[in-house]
């Protein structure tokens, strides 16, 4: 039988006419390709190593089988025309050399395109193995990726601002992760990354250009920030011209090549423990879910190890109970307070997500003296110089006491027994301090809601 052969271009990887010529960058002559249909998705896997994430798939029309280990950027399989790497380069867009076979021979040159909407996939391939054998393979069907068992870590802060001399009340950071660089050109005011990988730029409301824990939620109007919320991702125009992508935004960089996500929804949450910030988006199961744990050095005031309380909520003067003692409720940015009208309600309600402080500190005249304050030996016995510890009384937790607020709710609480309190005011502007073993908390304001 004559044998007939074929010649592929790389360029749009199609059959032309039988010639001995080679074209580049495939040289050589090949035979038909084995045309299949696959009918069977017999195993699929999803895993993250070092940081990259593999899908695996063995798909089979009884015939030929194709094994492929394909390298995603995240925890489900998207749309994408995958090429070959090697196992040490390989990165989002590639199929992975000597983990992608067909009928057991290594795949070591062509493509996989896979295409989306879902769950339902469609793939299209073709491979040439190191059999010599060419192979033009297609397969659909469905796959259900469950959500990501780990956020994306993001390990580096590119840039950390205050925006409150520029007169808006927040703070802009980039946080990224480990396979990426980044620099700015003072010359010509441009930004370049290097390495593929992904950012988290964001911008969060500050009244005082440092960070404070709090949930934050998306704002209604890309670059008007308000009090607890953060940036949404947006366009602009200026100058005559339109910029794109600024406010809070999922940055990929694939060889140094930037595309963006705004984020207009969801929340942000940023917690303290001493100087290490936790500063996370999204949730397990969401397209996006990063998470940065690290020193951010600029926007971290000088009370170093201080949890920033920067509302204040209430101020109590107990004298006209018989006691000489005045109540603080102090809170972090997320929180907010209804005091009780004693009408229709005996307690003060809160709302939001954050913490807030009570405090009893003893008064002799209703107002809070400057001074150090050391706690008392007992709680509800409140002696000149001391606070309150907390306790529980007769109506429940009583006395200087840390809450824990998640969408209203202050169920969760830490009496704090020791440490000391120290209280300076300088034209109505008043630092109150509390260390102890508890909480380390400061506060820098008036006493009054207005």
């Amino acid at each position: 039988m004559k044998k007939i052969f074929f010649l592929l271009s790389a360029a749009v990887l199609g059959l032309v006419s039988c010639s001995e010529e080679t074209i580049d960058p495939l040289e050589g002559i090949y035979t038909a390709p084995i045309t299949s249909t696959l009918t069977t998705l017999s195993n699929s896997e999803a895993y993250k190593s070092d940081g990259t994430r593999y899908f695996v798939l063995d798909l089979t029309d009884g015939t030929n089988t194709l094994h492929a280990t394909l390298v995603g950027s995240t925890y489900y399989l998207t749309a994408n025309t995958y090429t070959v790497a090697e196992s040490a380069s390989a990165k989002n867009g590639n199929y992975v050399y000597g983990e992608t076979t067909v009928n057991g021979s290594n795949a070591s040159s062509g493509s996989i395109i896979v295409t989306q909407d879902e769950d339902a996939y469609t793939l299209s391939a073709l491979l040439f193995t190191e059999d010599d054998s060419v192979y033009k393979l297609s397969w659909e069907g469905t796959i259900t990726y469950e959500g990501d068992p780990e956020a994306t870590a993001l390990t580096q802060v590119f840039t950390a601002n205050s925006n409150v001399a520029n007169g808006t009340n927040s703070v802009t950071l980039k946080l990224a992760t480990s396979d990426l660089a980044y620099s700015f050109d003072m010359t010509t005011y441009t930004e370049s990354y290097t390495g593929s990988g992904n950012f988290l730029a964001l911008d969060l409301y500050s009244a005082d250009g440092y960070l404070h824990e709090g949930t934050y939620t998306p704002c209604t109007t890309g670059g008007t920030i308000g009090e607890g919320e953060y940036g949404i991702g947006y366009d602009t125009e200026m100058w005559g011209m339109t910029f794109t992508n600024w406010g809070t935004c999922w940055w990929t960089v694939e060889d140094g090549v930037t595309s963006a996500e705004k984020i207009t929804s969801g929340s942000i949450t940023v917690s303290r423990s001493g100087d290490e910030w936790t500063i996370t988006y999204g949730t397990e199961g969401d397209d996006i879910w990063c998470s940065f744990t690290g020193e951010i050095e600029a926007l971290t005031s000088d009370e170093a190890s201080s949890t920033s309380l920067t509302k204040f909520l209430s101020m109590t003067d107990y004298s006209a109970f018989g006691m000489s003692m005045i109540g603080l409720e102090l809170a972090t940015d997320g929180v907010s307070m209804t005091p009780a009208d004693w009408v229709t309600s005996f307690s003060n309600t809160y709302s939001g997500t954050g913490n807030y402080l009570k405090l009893e500190v003893y008064s002799s005249d209703g107002s809070l003296a400057a001074g150090t304050y050391t706690a008392c030996t007992t709680g509800g016995t409140i002696n000149s110089g001391e606070f309150g510890i907390g306790y529980t009384g007769t109506y429940g937790a009583s006395g200087t006491t840390w809450y824990t607020v998640t969408d209203g709710d202050t169920s969760v609480y830490s009496y704090v027994t020791d440490g000391t309190l120290t209280v300076s005011v300088s034209d109505g502007t008043y630092t109150i301090k509390l260390e102890s073993t508890t909480i380390n908390a400061t506060y820098t304001g008036t006493l009054s809601s207005n």
